[in-house]
């Protein structure tokens, strides 16, 4: 009978390949070396379904990594990882102490949220761990205050034009690439089941190109993706059903909603965390912000109608310049998230 450690793995690799196959023992160095993450898809030899990796590799101690003493610098314990207890009990992460503090700020995370630090023999409070103190660094930056309290506010409508900017950019430099993804798409959205993960990965094209990767229109036939299918559909259905109800209650309070959870999709899909976080986490980032973008969305539309009717009076080709629209859609998302997740995550 086959054990535990002669087992192998396949594991999807960042271009939506199978690389393999791995031991278990390879799989938690790589995650450690950080080429794979938790939400990395993994297919176990034998079976015929790809799972998450922490399915397979539960966070446990590591006992090369010793743990931090009390009297640690400041600069050790910034290096640490940490997962911490999700709302429905499972483990979420890794992160750093900097995502953590994150977390707490916009209150996805608690002080009393259960947290493990690699290294320690046991979970425990985030506020023992990070102590009130450090917790409340922020409050000594008047700048990062400011900042802060400028996103909270609303005050970015100065950002308009380089939203709008940032939007045309993303679409040319990549038209041709989305542009064929989005056509793709359309041709295989007949077909079961592979429709499926073609449709997830067209809302992660925002994510890529928000991290200015380059995309390849057959990415969107990546088996990875299929993997958050309920996760997805669940929170389409959240939303579609939220934003119906409130259009009937007096249209306004869907238009609200729908800027609330505008990124709920895209966090999902890059940051796996499940579809209630999602949600909770869009309208955090949105919030304060949501008039602005809806006006920065009509600015844009205004700007891509006056730019086809140009071009229909000078050479007659205005409806032609119709097939940017999915693509400037897409950028939108890309420049959105970029502008207010990426950059607050100090990963733009």
């Amino acid at each position: 009978m086959m054990t535990e450690s002669d087992q192998t793995y396949y594991y999807a690799s960042p271009d939506g390949q199978a690389a393999g196959p791995v031991s278990k023992r390879e799989l938690r160095r790589l995650l450690e070396q950080g080429a794979i993450r938790e939400s990395t898809s993994v297919l176990r030899k034998g079976e015929n379904q790809w799972r998450r990796l922490s399915d397979f590799l539960p966070p446990r101690k590591d006992p090369a990594t010793p743990a931090t003493p009390d009297g640690a610098s400041r600069a050790d314990q910034a290096a640490s990882i940490y997962y911490y207890a999700s709302p429905n009990g499972q483990a979420t992460g890794p992160v750093s102490e900097r995502e953590l503090r994150r977390l707490l700020e916009q209150d996805v995370i608690h002080q009393s949220t259960n947290v493990f630090r690699k290294g320690d023999t046991q979970w425990r409070r985030l506020g023992d761990i990070l102590p009130i103190q450090a917790l409340s660094d922020s409050s000594a930056s008047p700048e990062r205050n400011k900042k802060i309290h400028t996103l909270a506010k609303g005050e970015m409508r100065r950002q308009c034009l380089s939203i709008l900017i940032d939007t045309y950019v993303i679409c040319l430099k990549n038209f041709l690439s989305v542009f064929l993804a989005v056509i793709l798409w359309i041709l295989t959205i007949w077909i079961p089941y592979i429709h499926i993960g073609t449709t997830i990965a067209i809302c992660n094209l925002p994510v890529d190109l928000a991290k200015g990767k380059l995309i390849s229109p057959t990415c969107i036939f990546a088996r990875r993706y299929r993997q958050f299918f309920g996760e997805f559909f669940i929170l389409n259905y959240l939303i579609v059903f939220g934003i119906t109800f409130g259009l009937f209650l007096f249209i306004f309070p869907g238009i609200v909603l729908t800027y609330s959870w505008l990124l709920a999709p895209i966090l999902l899909l890059d940051k796996g965390v499940n579809p209630m976080e999602a949600l909770t986490l869009s309208n955090k980032y949105m919030y304060g912000n949501k008039f602005f973008y809806f006006l920065t969305s009509i600015v844009l539309l205004a700007s891509f109608g006056a730019l086809c009717g140009l071009l229909h009076l000078i050479t007659g080709l205005g409806a032609i310049v119709l097939l940017l629209a999915p693509v400037i859609g897409i950028s939108f998302l890309a420049a959105t998230y970029k502008k207010l997740v990426l950059s607050q995550d100090g990963n733009a």
